[in-house]
């Protein structure tokens, strides 16, 4: 059952390299994203950013990406501690 929470957090952080990917890419405006492989990157991980876009800014800063990093940080933090725990 351990090694279960170690899988779910290792998908994690393998989510979370690909959404800061995403993320950082977005701030170059002539990315065209329905061009592969950006189009792919925006498909995995558009539903999960924009669960948390109801964040409003503040002034010209966008903090829902940083709330959606911290989650799946805290995810993943949770899944290897119930693994730790478990062992």
């Amino acid at each position: 059952m351990a090694a279960l929470f170690v899988l779910i957090g290792h998908l994690l952080e393998a989510y979370s390299l690909i959404c800061l990917v995403r993320i950082l890419l977005s701030w170059f405006p002539n990315i065209e994203w329905y061009q592969q492989p950006y189009r792919f990157l925006h498909e995995i991980t558009e539903p999960y950013l924009s669960a948390f876009r109801f964040i409003p800014p503040i002034g010209m800063l966008d903090i829902s990406p940083v709330v959606a990093m911290l989650a799946l940080a805290a995810l993943q933090r949770m899944s290897f501690g119930i693994a730790a725990g478990l062992m």
